[in-house]
Order: C-alpha cells, then sequence, then structure tokens
C-alpha cells in the first residue's frame, strides 16, 4: 500500500527544482546560449517532473475517494481550493518581492512602476497559461512582459487540474483505461509533430492554421499530456505495488530507477555539447515516466530508503526555490556587471536557497494574517446562527 508521502519523489523534486533554477545561469553570460556551454542547457526539460508527479498525485488523491460516492460540485470547489492554498500564498510573497527588486533594477520612475503593478496584477491569477498576458512585451525592461516568468508553470498545472478533475471523478474507470493513456499519447504525439522540442512552453502561435488549436500556451498541452500520464503511472506503480519480489529484485529495481533519472539528467546537461537532435527531449521524459514509475510502486530498496524526514522536508522545500530564482536570474547582472560568471552563479545559488527559506518561514503567518483580516468582515457562522436564533 502506498505511503501517504514518497519520499523518493519527494528527493527528486528538490533535484530537479535544482536542475531547473541552474538552468537560467545563462542570464549572466547570453553568449553560452549559443554555444550550450553553461549548467544544464537543456535544464527546462526537468520541470516535466513535476507535472508527471502532481499527475500521479491527482490520480492518488481522486483514488482516496469512495468509488460509490457521487461527484458533487462542492467536491470540485474544495479540489481547486486546495491546489491553490499548496501555491497562493508562498506565491504572492515571492511575487511582491520578484516586483521590488525587478524595478528597482531597472531604475523605473514611479508611473511606470505603477503601470507595472497595475498591469501585473494578473498574474496572481492562474489563467497566465490560457492566453493571457500580464503585461505587454517591453524589450527596454526587464521588468516588461511579466514579472515572474515561472508562473506558467502554477496556473497550467490549475489549468489542467480544473478541466480534469470532473472528467476523472464522474468515469473513473473510464479516465483511467481509455482518457489518461490515450490523451496523454495524442497530446505528446500533437507537441512533437509541431515543435519536435518539449519547450516552446510559453509560445502562442507557431502556425496560424488551425488557430483553434492555440489559443492556449504549448505548455498547457504540455502539462495536460504530462499529467495524464503521469495517472498513468500511478496506475502502473499501484499495479506493481502488489507484488511480492526478491531482495535481488528490488535491487534491480532500484539500478534501473536510478539510471533513469540519470539519463535524463545527464541529457539535459551534454544534450547541446554533444549536438544530440533536439527531439531527443522524448527519451529524457520517457526516463522520468519510468523513473517516476518505480519510485512510486516503492517497491525499489532505493525508493524505501528516501522514505525519511530529509527527504520528506526536501520535498516540501522544491517549491520555493521555483519561486523565487527568477528575480535573481534576471538582475544580479544589472546589479554586479564586473562581477564574474562562476561568482554571479554561486551568488545566485545562495540567494536562491535563502530567499527560498525565507518565503517558507513567512508562508504560514502570511496565511494566519489574511485568515485574520478575513474575520473582520466576514462572521463566523457560530455568531451568524447566535444572531439569527
Amino acid at each position: 500500500m502506498m505511503k501517504k508521502r514518497n519520499g523518493a519523489l519527494c528527493f527528486w523534486a528538490f533535484v530537479f527544482s535544482m536542475i531547473f533554477i541552474l538552468h537560467y545561469v545563462y542570464f549572466f553570460d547570453v553568449k553560452k546560449w549559443d554555444s550550450g556551454n553553461f549548467l544544464f542547457s537543456r535544464g527546462e526539460i526537468a520541470i516535466d517532473f513535476f507535472f508527471i508527479a502532481v499527475g500521479a498525485w491527482f490520480a492518488k488523491s481522486i483514488n482516496e475517494i469512495s468509488a460509490d460516492r457521487p461527484f458533487e460540485w462542492r467536491d470540485y470547489g474544495s479540489f481547486l481550493k486546495g491546489v491553490l492554498r499548496r501555491y497562493l500564498p508562498a506565491f504572492a510573497i515571492s511575487w511582491v518581492a520578484s516586483f521590488i527588486v525587478l524595478n528597482i533594477a531597472c531604475f523605473v520612475n514611479v508611473k511606470t512602476t505603477v503601470n507595472n503593478f497595475l498591469t501585473s496584477l494578473l498574474e496572481l491569477l492562474p489563467f497566465r497559461s490560457a492566453g493571457f498576458n500580464a503585461a505587454p512585451v517591453d524589450d527596454k525592461t526587464i521588468v516588461g512582459y511579466r514579472v515572474m516568468d515561472q508562473v506558467w508553470i502554477f496556473s497550467a498545472i490549475f489549468i489542467a487540474l480544473a478541466i480534469l478533475y470532473p472528467l476523472y471523478r464522474r468515469n473513473r474507470q473510464r479516465f483511467e483505461y481509455y482518457i489518461a493513456p490515450v490523451g496523454a499519447v495524442l497530446v505528446l504525439c500533437f507537441l512533437f509533430f509541431r515543435t519536435k522540442v518539449l519547450t516552446a512552453d510559453t509560445l502562442l502561435l507557431l502556425d496560424p492554421k488551425p488557430k483553434a488549436l492555440y489559443y492556449s500556451f504549448l505548455g498547457t498541452y504540455k502539462a495536460f499530456a504530462e499529467i495524464l500520464a503521469g495517472v498513468v503511472c500511478y496506475l502502473i506503480a499501484r499495479h506493481i505495488g502488489k507484488k511480492t519480489i526478491s531482495k535481488a529484485k528490488s535491487h534491480l529495481l532500484s539500478l534501473i530507477e536510478i539510471c533513469a533519472y540519470l539519463t535524463a539528467i545527464l541529457y539535459m546537461q551534454f544534450m547541446f555539447r554533444f549536438e544530440l537532435p533536439k527531439n531527443f527531449d522524448y527519451l529524457a521524459l520517457a526516463m522520468m515516466l519510468l523513473g517516476v514509475t518505480l519510485s512510486l510502486s516503492e517497491k525499489s530498496s532505493i525508493s524505501r530508503l528516501c522514505n525519511n524526514k530529509v527527504c520528506y522536508f526536501l520535498g516540501k522545500f522544491s517549491l520555493y526555490p521555483l519561486l523565487t530564482f527568477m528575480m535573481f536570474a534576471k538582475t544580479l547582472r544589472w546589479y554586479l556587471p564586473k562581477m564574474s560568471y562562476g561568482k554571479l552563479t554561486l551568488l545566485y545559488i545562495a540567494l536562491t536557497l535563502a530567499s527560498a527559506i525565507v518565503v517558507m518561514l513567512l508562508e504560514k503567518p502570511f496565511v494566519r494574517l489574511i485568515k485574520s483580516m478575513k474575520r473582520l468582515f466576514v462572521k463566523p457562522q457560530a455568531l451568524k446562527e447566535k444572531e439569527t436564533a
């Protein structure tokens, strides 16, 4: 039986979050982008791990509900609130910090700052990946377009889960056996034949015909496909988890699991240097799918070793660097133009981790503050009942 938390997935979530963050060190020397000679030159693919993991969590949360329990819209609202609660408080804190840092770096005047603030507020809504730009593109500043480039990730996850939840709850068997596997394959094939890569996350229009397919960012399609693939990973892992295997097979599964993850990581690091075709991105995705499936099954010896407090903490913590890194990636070169590439990279990592810790510590007090402010305007239910009695 699968545990409430999976230590192996928690550990790899932290690893892939750091790979994704390290990918953006090329901001400190844009010339490195052309040569691919920088840390994890294809590290943006690391975010695919989180889409798969979200899909597995999604399937697990649905399967914890009795199959006899009918679908209710109240359950739907509670589910979406739970998704928002997981990231929105920390996201709001990070957004404010990012906005301040970016606007100071640009030395913009008060009028421009106010305009940036008003036009960027839409980022706090989870609809960025539906095709809405928070602000117009402005190449003259590093503030324009959006305050947090990574906002599309959380938006894509929210939109995908909002659409898939009723389908899953209403038709559980049909969803698991047909919609999830077939849907994942069809959408991934669509992305492959249109882009040949797993990136182009915020690209809206590749081809004006047919336009209906491109009303949303391609990253949203990717989130849909990989969340569906994560559901399939969960189902396969659940089947494997019911099997009794020997210690030797458990060690073999550990080797396969580690090799799968390492193959994906090595691809992200060396793809450009070995001049591999970009359509090999799908090999990295296949390795992540294999790794996640084995981690979920908890039949490999290495997966069981990861079920400890350290790995659980790393999994929880992995969200916060993803929220804070971009403000340093965009601005450190502006603040410290003479600092070497190596020193900027070390400073960038240190500041990202330090700010992530600060955001994590501020999250609960921020939520308590919001709840206390809510009580000023909304009467508690007990008081309402007393008044009406």
